[in-house]
């Protein structure tokens, strides 16, 4: 998932020294306008574009942050704002080679006429989706938005060891020790009474006791931890060491945050490359109909099922539920 924070802040990086007034005039743009390009990550497609192409910055640097700064391109005076429909399209649907567009609809869990607007250039594939193609196939943005080589990023740390679903027949599900979550759940408030506890969850003193001798802990809870401390979702779901996270302490707004089930369901079906749904519903042992709820966000992979796919692709919990990498374990 492309963070536009920190886009921004890298976009601004490629000015230094510049005042907003002065990058307002350099912009052509209100001052106003300009300062949310960084202060809330809105930096329009066209100022980007133009940055890569008068600069030579990297794409893969200036969405993820990945690789060196420059991509080697040659710097242009003039550039084309215009989004490269035509051709983007093109290179991503090239990665579905030998799918009908029935089946790479299929595999998207789009409508057939979405995948002919693209086909038809009617429409660009959207950003969400191309973010796909560079988190599934491992491509390099500088190939899929300039057609720069290489196509496909090399010695990746983010990449997964994706296993052809030939290989096994069932990904049976896995449990949690709920039990061996709610004590390290604990841990992190070391100090608190159980009524204290309850103060702050604004919960009863009884839901506290069972979060530890029922494994009763809500996910929202663990949410709240992992956000507010910084825990690593590996440590606290299996005792993975570290117990710090990489991303950034920020207390949530709420007691009860929203899981991003969107996302979850979106890096769970990543790890299933160019496989029909049906025989992803095989593989699980669920029915299609199942797996067409996941795929439509209509509910969340079970954390069964997230957990199966974290031993059998070696993955990391801080990559399935917030897209931190590296993406498996060492």
């Amino acid at each position: 998932m492309i963070d536009k924070m920190a886009v921004g802040e890298r976009f601004f990086s490629c000015y230094p020294k510049m005042s907003w007034s002065e990058a307002a005039r350099f912009f052509q743009a209100t001052e106003s306008y300009v300062v949310t390009w960084k202060t809330k990550g809105q930096v329009p497609w066209k100022m980007l574009k133009k940055l890569s192409d008068s600069q030579g910055i990297s794409w893969d640097w200036l969405l993820d942050g990945f690789g060196d700064k420059y991509s080697g391109k040659t710097p242009a005076q003039n550039f084309n704002p215009k989004f490269p429909t035509k051709k983007v399209n093109n290179r991503f649907l090239s990665l579905f080679a030998g799918l009908g567009q029935s089946e790479i609809a299929q595999q998207l869990g789009l409508t057939v006429c979405v995948v002919s607007n693209w086909v038809c250039y009617r429409y660009r594939v959207p950003w969400r989706w191309l973010e796909y193609a560079v988190d599934t196939f491992g491509v390099n943005w500088n190939w899929l938005l300039d057609g720069l080589a290489p196509q496909y990023r090399s010695n990746n740390q983010n990449e997964v060891n994706v296993i052809p679903y030939q290989s096994f027949t069932l990904l049976p599900e896995r449990k949690l020790d709920r039990h061996a979550i709610g004590a390290r759940f604990l841990s992190c408030y070391p100090g608190l009474s159980k009524l204290a506890l309850a103060k702050l969850f604004q919960v009863s003193r009884v839901n506290v006791v069972q979060w530890r001798t029922q494994g009763a802990l809500p996910w929202s809870k663990m949410k709240y931890l992992s956000d507010s401390q910084a825990i690593s979702w590996d440590w606290l779901l299996e005792g993975v060491e570290p117990k710090e996270s990489v991303k950034p302490a920020k207390r949530p707004r709420s007691l009860d945050p929203i899981f991003p089930t969107e996302k979850i369901n979106r890096r769970f079906f990543s790890l299933f490359p160019r496989v029909k749904q049906i025989d992803i519903a095989r593989m699980l042992g669920v029915t299609d109909g199942m797996v067409n709820s996941w795929k439509q966000n209509r509910a969340q992979v079970p954390w069964g099922r997230l957990a199966a796919a974290v031993h059998a692709f070696n993955l990391r919990w801080d990559w399935l539920i917030d897209g931190l990498p590296p993406k498996r374990r060492e």
